[in-house]
């Protein structure tokens, strides 16, 4: 006599083994799941992801601060020698932005000689976005000005060396 887990297990068997897969039915589950998988993504990490823009540099603020390096290293390399001067000066230009339109700014040099011979030099830059004005100030003080190269110094007296015959 059969138990009834062997008649269930042979009706079982018997029907898995005629049925027959669909055609395309794999492609429209991975669809499906793709899908599903995205929307909880999106709705988990949005929001953090929306964080990131506080996080990360901004745009135009890291242009501003490219277009005030590179002034700053030409003023340095100006201020290099003996002889050179920089006028305080204002001007207008504008950042470029990789993505987008450049940014207007301006630019204000202050110069001042200290009593050592550096020199403190102030560049500011000045812009708005989004109805909001933003300043950032780079400060530097420059060594004493090098002799221009190849000028002749005048040698200090020079005591003569003691002990000598």
């Amino acid at each position: 006599m059969e138990t009834t887990k062997n008649v269930r297990n042979r009706a079982l068997s018997g029907l898995i083994r005629h049925v027959e897969p669909e055609r395309g039915g794999m492609l429209l589950d991975t669809l499906i799941a793709t899908a599903i998988f995205g929307i909880v993504v999106a709705a988990i990490f949005g929001p953090a992801f929306l964080g990131l823009s506080h996080v990360l540099p901004d745009a135009t603020h890291t242009a501003v601060m490219d277009v005030l390096d590179n002034e700053m290293m030409r003023i340095e390399d100006a201020l290099k020698y003996t002889g050179n001067r920089v006028v305080p000066i204002t001007i207008a230009t504008s950042a470029p932005i990789p993505i987008g339109s450049p940014v207007p700014l301006t630019l204000q040099l202050r110069t001042t000689v200290n009593g050592d011979g550096s020199q403190a030099i102030v560049l500011q830059a000045t812009y708005q976005e989004h109805g909001t004005e933003y300043s950032i100030v780079r400060n530097e003080i420059l060594p004493p000005q090098a002799p221009i190269p190849g000028t002749q110094l005048e040698r200090a007296p020079v005591a003569p060396p003691t002990g000598a015959p």
